[in-house]
Order: C-alpha cells, then sequence, then structure tokens
C-alpha cells in the first residue's frame, strides 16, 4: 500500500461511530461502547468476535500510547476495509497507558486481516496526528460528531 493509499482517517470516520461521552471507566468497557457502535452502524455484524481480537490485543501491551490517548486496534477479518470508532471521556479511562496517564481520547480501529502494511500506516498515522496538543485540546472541546471529523481533516491536510 503507498502513501497516497493510505486512508484518511475523517473519511474513516463517520458521526455514527463516534461517541463524545464514553461512561465506561475501564479499557474494557470503553472498549466495548466503541465496539457497540461498529455494530450498530452496521460495521461490523455483532460484537463479541471483534470485543476479543481487540481485548486479546489489549493483553499482550497497551495501546495507550500516552498524552492521554488510546488506539486499540486488531486485524479483524469480518471487515474488507479499516474502520474506526472515536470516542471521548471527561472522566477519564484506567488504560494501563504508557506514562501511567488516564485516557481521554480513543480512536478504535479494525482492519482487514489480509493488509498488514496498510494496518500499521494507519496506525502510524494517528499516532502522529495526535502528537499534536492543538489536535487533542481541540478534540476535548468538541461539541458535536462532525467537529471531530472536521478538526481531524484539518491537521491530516498540516500532515502532508
Amino acid at each position: 500500500m503507498s502513501e497516497k493509499s493510505t486512508p484518511r482517517l475523517w473519511r474513516l470516520l463517520k458521526s455514527k461511530t463516534i461517541n463524545l461521552n464514553v461512561k465506561g471507566v475501564t479499557k474494557e468497557s470503553a472498549i466495548e461502547e466503541l465496539i457497540d457502535l461498529m455494530v450498530e452502524a452496521k460495521q461490523i455484524p455483532e460484537k463479541s468476535k471483534a470485543l476479543r481480537k481487540v481485548l486479546d490485543r489489549e493483553r499482550m501491551i497497551s495501546t495507550g500510547i500516552g498524552k492521554e490517548v488510546a488506539i486499540p486496534h486488531a486485524k479483524f477479518d469480518q471487515t474488507t476495509k479499516p474502520i474506526v470508532a472515536f470516542g471521548r471521556s471527561d472522566e477519564g479511562i484506567t488504560f494501563e497507558s504508557l506514562d501511567g496517564e488516564k485516557v481521554h481520547l480513543m480512536f478504535l480501529f479494525l482492519s482487514p486481516q489480509d493488509d498488514p502494511a496498510g494496518y500499521v500506516k494507519i496506525l502510524g498515522k494517528t499516532a502522529r496526528l495526535l502528537d499534536s496538543e492543538e489536535l487533542r485540546e481541540a478534540l476535548k472541546g468538541a461539541e458535536a460528531p462532525q467537529e471531530i471529523i472536521d478538526l481531524i481533516k484539518e491537521a491530516e491536510k498540516k500532515l502532508r
């Protein structure tokens, strides 16, 4: 997969898979909330297999990358393209993050089994985007799902 064909994160985000008020305070419950959004949006057929895949991946090493951000992810055989859900928690989620801080911003990815290069590129791109304190603060203050999408779109333009 070439750099040009790496999907734009803002295009993967859908209003139906954005939760600006995650209730879960543990990584398991927060991840489950985001997977529920994917099921409700009919992006995946049911949650148990996806939840198991993401939690199995979390057991290897936490995807809490620091700076109040987590990017839980898994390869998933029931999708033909990357799908993403976004969650924000004002309270913070206990995530066993690398820096020990609670997570407030979470992007959950499920990617096709047969595209390991694309999987790595979209995760790397997301991590680079979220390295921006300005973007993280803007995402924390967003009031609507479309605002999240617009903020990511603008940040991706600057990343090029």
